[in-house]
């Protein structure tokens, strides 16, 4: 179909993207130097849930993050790297649990197999949008462990407008230089054909 890249939601029905069930989806897109962008849908642990929240308030944060640490901590990551993974929300909740999955590696038995070079290196290959996470509280956060080059640009358009996200980039500290590489620059070295 000569598709740029193709788009997931982060679980489907109980199983997040690192179940092995996906591993031929994983194998081909893998050999295809494929682009895989995740968004999170209504995940199957909350479907029961009724109270004051919206589950796009905390839940869709929270399941973009379980299928990073899904992603990195069976391996799939560390198996098909050239796989390029972009993750909505800023990365979820990630930026703030990184020390908690940074425990969870330093329990796995066969770790040499599942991460060969460690959590924060895939965790760094990965790329975040900051579609509802362009304020500062986030933002430094994300940027505390991320580099620029691996944050894009995103608006989650209807519910947000790519002015709200500007000017919330403007805010949390970034310079003119990054925000035109988080605008465009950084899209256009996943995507070349747009640039």
């Amino acid at each position: 179909l000569k598709a740029d890249g193709i788009g997931l939601i982060t679980s489907y029905e109980d199983r997040y993207l690192g179940d092995a069930v996906f591993a031929p989806v994983w194998e081909e897109l893998n050999r295809r130097n494929a682009v895989v962008y995740t968004h999170p849908s209504w995940p199957a642990c909350c479907s029961k849930m009724r109270d004051e929240l919206n589950v796009s308030t905390v839940e869709y944060a929270t399941d973009t993050t379980r299928t990073i640490g899904s992603i990195v901590l069976s391996g799939t990551a560390a198996r098909y790297p050239n796989i390029r993974w972009i993750f909505s929300h800023g990365g979820g909740t990630l930026p703030f649990l990184v020390s908690r999955f940074e425990r969870e590696e330093a329990t796995l038995k066969d770790k040499q197999r599942i991460l060969p070079r460690g959590l924060r290196y895939e965790l760094r290959k990965f790329y975040y949008e900051i579609a509802q996470a362009s304020h500062p509280y986030a933002m430094s956060s994300l940027k505390s462990f991320m580099p620029v080059s691996h944050i894009l640009f995103g608006t989650d358009f209807p519910y947000r407008s790519a002015a709200d996200m500007g000017r919330g980039l403007v805010r949390s500290g970034f310079t003119p230089r990054e925000i035109a590489a988080i605008n465009h620059g950084n899209a256009a070295k996943l995507f070349p054909q747009f640039a």
